[in-house]
């Protein structure tokens, strides 16, 4: 009997050791599993912060790249209305340059015609009168007059209306304005404020060559309309001594509109060794930036 209930007593025993045992491994497994859930649930809140600054950031690039493409789209429509009116200046500018030179070299044309022409019968501003007046010699002084009464000076400023408007003498002469219109145009007479920082003498270097070319243009159209007329003069030439006939004022014709023509040619190079100068230059100062 008294084995038996020790028997009894050592198998309670063994199942209070176990039961604690197991106890003990219950707990301690549960402390590591909330720990490790704990774990989780804030490196769960890290991914989700991370998640949403990721979104953010897409978002804003999103927004970035819009405002990158509606800006390209402007800086097209810009670059298109840019072309568009540098083409039209150069349009104007060639017109203005070729209206110009073709106006001095009518002015010389005429001028240079002027020795021989008669005026006949002319009232000067004074009151004066001159009888069978015809032109001697005509400068920027005025008028040498060969008349009824002799030869003598006449200064512009006694010639009459008729007279200045002919030969576009005086305060009212249409080339000195129109010259003056192409040198303001050019930008010649606008004195410009000097910048030495680099990109503002890029953009002046860059102007100075558009203006040159522009120039250029202009000046081999004139020159060529100038050759063109020396041509059509020695022709004339030709035929009227073929026919006998007097030479003396196509030959005066033809020295005035070659002696223009030589300027224009000498002009044209002086424009191209600018250009060359100033490309030269553009390319020192971009090498340089």
């Amino acid at each position: 009997m008294f084995e038996e209930s020790k028997i009894w007593i050592f198998i309670v025993l063994i199942s209070a050791l176990i039961g604690i045992g197991y106890g003990s491994y219950y707990m301690t497994s549960v402390d590591e599993a909330n720990l490790a859930l704990l774990e989780s649930k804030s490196k769960l809140a890290d991914t989700q912060e991370l998640l949403s600054i990721k979104r953010k950031s897409w978002a804003d690039v999103e927004v970035l790249g819009a405002k990158n493409r509606e800006l390209a789209d402007q800086n097209t429509v810009l670059a298109k209305a840019k072309e568009v009116l540098d083409t039209r200046y150069r349009k104007v500018m060639s017109d203005l340059n070729y209206a110009a030179e073709s106006m001095k070299s009518a002015v010389d044309k005429t001028r240079g015609d002027a020795p021989g022409t008669e005026l006949g019968d002319i009232t000067l501003t004074n009151g004066k009168h001159l009888r069978g007046a015809k032109i001697r010699k005509l400068d920027s002084s005025g008028l040498s007059l060969i008349h009824a009464d002799g030869i003598g000076l006449v200064t512009i400023d006694l010639l009459p209306a008729e007279i200045l408007e002919r030969f576009d003498l005086g305060p009212g002469a249409l080339l000195p304005q129109m010259l003056q219109a192409q040198a303001i145009f050019l930008g010649k007479a606008i004195p410009e404020v000097v910048d030495d920082s680099g990109p503002s003498k890029i953009a002046a270097v860059q102007k100075r060559i558009s203006s040159l070319e522009i120039q250029m243009e202009s000046s081999t159209k004139y020159k060529d309309k100038l050759e063109k007329e020396v041509k059509e003069l020695e022709e004339k030439i030709k035929v009227a001594e073929e026919k006998r006939a007097p030479t003396q004022t196509l030959r005066t014709m033809k020295d005035v509109v070659e002696g223009n023509a030589g300027m224009a040619r000498n002009e044209l190079k002086v424009q191209k060794l600018e250009l060359e100068k100033m490309k030269s230059e553009l390319a020192t100062l971009q090498r340089g930036k």
